[in-house]
């Protein structure tokens, strides 16, 4: 399963460097994180099991959060947007 982080610059070296921390939201769709988060989006792939994420079922909800630590190196992928979007 992908899904997606927002986030600032400033957070997302912390992030890059030590992972996602217990409570960090997630959305099911980019433009929704984008939209949401902020100029640095994350792409994260998780094992389809739900003990790892609280919040609505995944089908009927936008966004959950980590019930868990998650570390850096599940992150699948980082992109900076620019400032026109």
């Amino acid at each position: 399963m992908i899904a997606y982080h927002g986030t600032n610059r400033e957070a997302a070296a912390s992030i890059h460097k030590d992972g996602f921390r217990v409570e960090t939201w997630f959305a099911r769709e980019l433009l929704s994180a984008i939209l949401y988060g902020g100029k640095c989006i994350f792409m994260v792939e998780f094992s389809d099991d739900p003990s790892m994420w609280h919040g609505e079922r995944w089908e009927d909800d936008w966004q959950f959060h980590l019930g868990m630590r998650y570390g850096p190196e599940h992150i699948v992928g980082y992109t900076i947007y620019t400032e026109n979007l």
